[in-house]
């Protein structure tokens, strides 16, 4: 139930939330109640409606400081996130999965607000995506592996294109319908192992290539103050998940949106 409510962009009733999760409404509400009694579980403000109460989104703060990268990154992403107008996350790698581990809300008009611990496959967010483009050869060919069935070749040969497009590019490049674009960039430490992916989220098109390239070039600023940074301090490019294989960190069935 608290994964369902952390994947939701809004509020979720009692009789969704039971569908969802195919169990009686009275389960449904006996648990929510449970979970609302110790603040796991919030009521939105018309009262009918549930979220993730205070202690759920403590949980979720704990977690993300388990990333060394998280806390120190914070200054040069709000840098960014001012210059540009954009939103700006970090993503890292959990097993097979992108995590979002910091992030500044744009102040532009359109822009989309950072849900920091939300999680997807690696190949299903631009950060995700970078980091799969940059990542050691034999650790993405034990990706594709892992996804097996589920990636058909025409699949496997789309996410090669993608892949190789950033490589050539040095960044990913994701455009949406409605002509807005993600821009996710490495981060490395000094091996050259991939640590982390700054993202910039729903670029407006309007600039064109120009702007593109201003925020490229801007972005390339910010990764490599936190490359300096890792690079002085080598333990905050940690993986606090390294000593579990990425096959046993696996997600709710049926949940990953």
């Amino acid at each position: 139930m608290l994964e369902v409510l952390s994947r939701s962009d809004e509020p979720v009733g009692v009789a969704q939330l039971a569908r969802l999760l195919s169990v009686p409404t009275s389960n449904a509400h006996r648990v929510l109640l449970t979970l609302y009694r110790a603040d796991y579980a919030a009521r939105d403000t018309t009262g009918t409606k549930y979220e993730l109460g205070v202690a759920a989104q403590e949980l979720v703060h704990a977690f993300l400081r388990r990333f060394p990268i998280q806390a120190p990154s914070q200054p040069m992403l709000r840098r960014l996130a001012a210059e540009t107008g954009d939103t700006v996350v970090l993503t890292s790698r959990v097993g097979w999965y992108a995590v979002r581990i910091a992030g500044i809300e744009g102040s532009h008009e359109i822009h989309h607000a950072p849900r920091l611990g939300q999680s997807a496959l690696l190949e299903a967010t631009p950060g995700g995506l970078c980091i799969l483009a940059f990542m050691d050869p034999a650790l993405l060919g034990r990706y594709v592996r892992w996804r097996g069935d589920e990636l058909t070749s025409d699949g496997i040969r789309q996410l090669n294109e993608t892949l190789d497009s950033a490589r050539e590019r040095g960044y990913v490049l994701q455009a949406h319908r409605d002509g807005r674009a993600d821009i996710a960039m490495p981060v490395r430490n000094t091996n050259r192992d991939v640590v982390s992916a700054i993202v910039i989220e729903a670029v407006d098109p309007e600039g064109g290539a120009r702007a593109e390239r201003h925020l490229v070039s801007r972005m390339r600023v910010t990764v490599k103050e936190l490359e300096d940074l890792l690079s002085q301090r080598a333990e905050l490019a940690i993986d606090p998940f390294a000593h579990v294989e990425p096959e046993d960190l696996v997600s709710v069935p049926g949940l990953d949106g």
